[in-house]
């Protein structure tokens, strides 16, 4: 069993996210766009977990699987392309039949000793990590994604044009060594629309890792307060459509894109 928060955990949580969300809030709504991590695009994603690590006991994670998924790629300040700013890889993880998810949302960030340092690269080839952990059956974890490919420039994935570009997921204990343990395939864009309704939340947790610490909860106030602010500007909007992993799994996204992308892999 996961354990549960402190009861001073919970409590500072709920003062601070009480009142910075509605900040969120009224950001978002005079944005017309999320409060941080405004522009970006996001990829239906095949996760392909090729090794079993026994920190992932008891998760989706846990076993060799592919699973189909949602990864949205962000400029964090707003900054046009090609400019310094905190980048986010915010991933959505869906159950083997698309009905669950699980989201993990990470930025770009380099490392200092045992800590993980926010960094402002000026591309989405950079390295990201979850900083704060998310809890399983074993235990905290962190979770890294590195790029496997380089020479993208960002209007390759702003624009939607970095289908079978490829990412590999990483997750080890809390200022321990990251093991790897799948390789995420970016698939088809979606629409700006699809993109548009999207809310990653790390409060979605229904693979088997929990938000407990105090930067989590505080997001479990501040999220739903920025997307209500936004959600004034569209009303009434459906959910977009479950992604799933493709129906071949020999299926190659990359030979047409790695034709005309620079870089290799």
């Amino acid at each position: 069993m996961e354990p549960r928060p402190s009861l001073t955990t919970r409590l500072v949580a709920r003062l601070i996210g009480t009142a910075v969300g509605p900040l969120f809030g009224i950001a978002s709504y005079v944005r017309r766009r999320r409060a941080v991590h405004p522009y970006g695009d996001a990829y239906a994603v095949t996760i392909t977990i090729d090794e079993s690590l026994s920190s992932l006991a008891g998760t989706a994670f846990g076993n060799t699987v592919r699973l189909g998924g949602i990864v949205r790629l962000s400029h964090g300040l707003g900054r046009s392309a090609g400019k310094a700013d905190v980048r986010g890889f915010a991933l959505r993880a869906l159950g083997p039949d698309g009905a669950k998810k699980q989201d993990i949302v990470m930025m770009s960030t380099f490392t200092r000793g045992v800590r993980q340092m926010m960094s402002l690269p000026t591309s989405y080839t950079t390295r990201y990590s979850s900083v704060v952990p998310l809890t399983g059956p074993q235990g905290p974890l962190v979770f890294t994604c590195l790029p496997l490919e380089s020479g993208a420039a960002d209007q390759f994935f702003d624009r939607g044009s970095a289908t079978g570009f490829r990412f590999e997921l990483q997750a080890g204990v809390p200022h321990g060594t990251p093991y790897r343990f799948a390789e995420i395939e970016l698939g088809q864009p979606l629409s700006a629309d699809e993109a548009e309704r999207l809310r990653f939340d790390p409060c979605n947790a229904e693979l088997g890792l929990v938000p407990i610490d105090t930067i989590n909860l505080i997001r479990k106030i501040v999220y739903p307060m920025s997307q209500i602010g936004r959600s004034v500007w569209y009303p009434s909007r459906p959910a977009p459509p479950t992604t799933r992993i493709p129906s071949d799994p020999a299926q190659d996204h990359a030979s047409a894109a790695s034709a005309a992308r620079p870089g290799s892999r």
